[in-house]
């Protein structure tokens, strides 16, 4: 058997930290091991350079999953060293039926304990030696201790709330009514539980998502509770019978109930385990976590590498031409640049208006070095695998300063989720703000004596503005299209905010609240004046640019609109004092 100079890592892209967990560690133990992210050398075709590193490999780590085992470019790998009678040592991260080629391979459990697991692969991989007691994991189910504990912290408080919340129809609501709603009760408590519980466990829950989940369940018990010790059980009317019994009979009970999810809100933010940051899925680990586990790769590049270029050449599709000529335009004005890259180097600028078809041209780019630079949150085509392969550089913030020393390699499924420049950022706000207050403001209009007529137009005005708040974040919408109607369905909204107040003092409305709304309004315009011009390069190019719904790459959905919109709503709700 040759001698173990290298270790090739094969993996899927859904299982990328526990992969670069593990590569990290056996790194540091001394065994030089290969990972795309990290050795593909930036910009270039990444095929020839890692056929050429399994070729060199001594071995071939594969890690199991149900992922890994679906994916065609995986299979490519492992069957090139299978081929080539290389040894092949399969480290269980999920569970999965592999092929019978494999059948015959080493394979060692990593669901359970980390370090366990990686003392054995360690020692197999140092001794250089075969051994056919590893051929045959446990069947039982197993997870990682901090794993287990963070189901056991989201599943005891989440129980909880499914037996103490009223989930039947009320006595007096009409029989039609209390059909569907017990037909829907099963349903709602499922969906509940999944997303609450069980969807961490099958590793679809992302940290923010489970930090939403341990703060609403906190929440939950803890708030009550405090009505409960301040002001007594009177307090508690509204709450179901068996909330108020049970914090009157058993409230330490309650109270130990309720600290559980702030014990999982300690270890999250402050004890972070890397055995969590393992078990996200790929894309939804925040960037201070993964780097507090991830030292910075020596070869990756930013765009401060790229400045001083000679040939340097941004590639974009026609409709994004605004975004490619503010960073042609930033490059220009940065004069402090270093190193610079070869000369073919070129920018590939991907939003999520690019067209498929452009993308696919520029895959078979494979003579010239091409950097992937994303400028917006994108959808992963699946046919554009050869591109996802590529370095890529996260420009979604388009903010220079933030790439002159990337720390970390950024991978393809990150840049699914939303992120906005901050001068969008703060037109979407604004426009959600507006949306909320608008709708307030309509509630309120029923008791200062305003028309119907009048209560519908502002009902149309508020749709109005959603319909360009959706537009702005999914760069639907151009830029004179955008200036028209925001200039119009602001104004018509100003009017309707002037001339509901106007009504609203004299009905009983607090001056002091009133200037509060007064001065939201004057911050919105003076936000509008200074960041008005820096969104032109955010919006498509105004002709030549509709395709059909499958042409671009578009973006995934989000909620985020909504989200916000409720959130300022019940924040105005505060402020004015409304009963809801």
């Amino acid at each position: 058997m040759a001698p173990l100079e290298s270790v090739f890592l094969s993996y899927s892209r859904a299982d990328y930290y526990f992969a670069e967990s593990l590569a990290r560690h056996i790194s540091n133990r001394g065994l030089p091991i290969w990972m795309d992210s990290k050795d593909l050398r930036p910009g270039r075709s990444w095929k020839q350079d890692l056929e050429a590193a399994i070729d060199e490999a001594a071995c071939l780590i594969l890690i199991v999953s149900s992922h890994s085992l679906k994916s065609d470019h995986v299979r490519k790998e492992w069957q090139r060293a299978f081929d080539q009678r290389k040894r092949i040592i399969l480290v269980s991260f999920g569970r999965g039926r592999v092929p019978e080629e494999l059948s015959d391979c080493e394979r060692i459990d990593f669901r359970g304990e980390f370090q366990q697991a990686l003392d054995t692969l360690m020692n197999h991989l140092t001794r250089n030696t075969s051994d056919r007691s590893l051929r045959r994991p446990s069947l039982l189910p197993r997870v990682p201790p901090w794993v287990l504990l963070f189901a056991i912290v989201l599943a005891i408080p989440t129980a909880g709330y499914l037996l103490t919340v009223n989930w039947m129809p009320g006595a007096k609501d009409p029989l039609p009514l209390k059909i569907p709603l017990w037909a829907a009760m099963p349903l709602c408590m499922v969906l509940f539980a999944w997303f609450m519980s069980i969807s961490f466990l099958r590793r679809r829950m992302g940290m923010s998502r489970l930090l939403v989940s341990l703060v609403f369940l906190s929440a939950f018990y803890l708030y009550p509770l405090g009505v409960f010790l301040l002001r007594g059980p009177g307090a508690l009317g509204a709450y179901p019978r068996v909330t108020v019994h049970l914090l009157a009979v058993r409230w330490p009970l309650w109270a130990v109930v309720g600290a559980v999810p702030l014990v999982g809100l300690y270890v999250l933010l402050i004890v972070g385990p890397e055995d969590l940051l393992r078990w996200m899925p790929t894309g939804r680990v925040w960037d201070w976590y993964r780097a507090k586990w991830v030292s910075r790769y020596p070869n990756l590049v930013g765009l401060s590498t790229l400045r001083g270029a000679r040939e340097f050449q941004i590639i974009n599709d026609p409709d994004d031409s605004p975004a490619a000529k503010l960073l042609e335009e930033m490059e220009a004005n940065d004069t402090n640049g270093s190193a610079s890259p070869p000369s073919k180097t070129s920018i590939l600028l991907i939003t999520n208006r690019t067209r498929v078809p452009f993308l696919i041209e520029q895959a078979s780019r494979v003579d010239t070095e091409l950097l992937i630079l994303v400028g917006s949150s994108i959808r992963l085509a699946p046919q554009l695998e050869e591109l996802w392969r590529r370095q890529w550089i996260d420009f979604r913030h388009w903010d220079l300063n933030v790439l002159e020393q990337p720390k970390l390699p950024s991978v393809p499924e990150a840049v699914t989720s939303l992120s906005l420049p901050w001068p969008v950022q703060t037109a979407h706000q604004i426009l959600c703000a507006l949306i909320a207050l608008l709708f307030v403001l309509i509630g309120l209009a029923s008791s200062t004596g305003a028309t119907d007529a009048e209560a519908s137009l502002a009902l149309y005005i508020d749709l109005w503005l959603w319909i360009i708040a959706r537009s702005v974040r999914r760069r639907s919408i151009r830029w004179t299209a955008f200036a028209i109607n925001s200039v119009l369905a602001g104004l018509s909204a100003l009017l309707f905010v002037y001339w509901e107040l106007r009504r609203a003092i004299p009905a009983g409305l607090s001056l002091l609240r009133a200037l509060i709304v007064v001065a939201f309004l004057i911050v919105v315009l003076l936000l509008s004046a200074r960041d008005w011009r820096s969104l032109v390069y955010w919006f498509p190019k105004p002709d030549g640019w509709r395709f059909r719904r499958g042409e671009r790459v578009g973006c995934a959905r989000s909620w985020q609109t909504l989200l916000w919109c409720v959130i300022y709503l019940f924040l105005w709700i505060g402020v004015l004092r409304l009963n809801v």
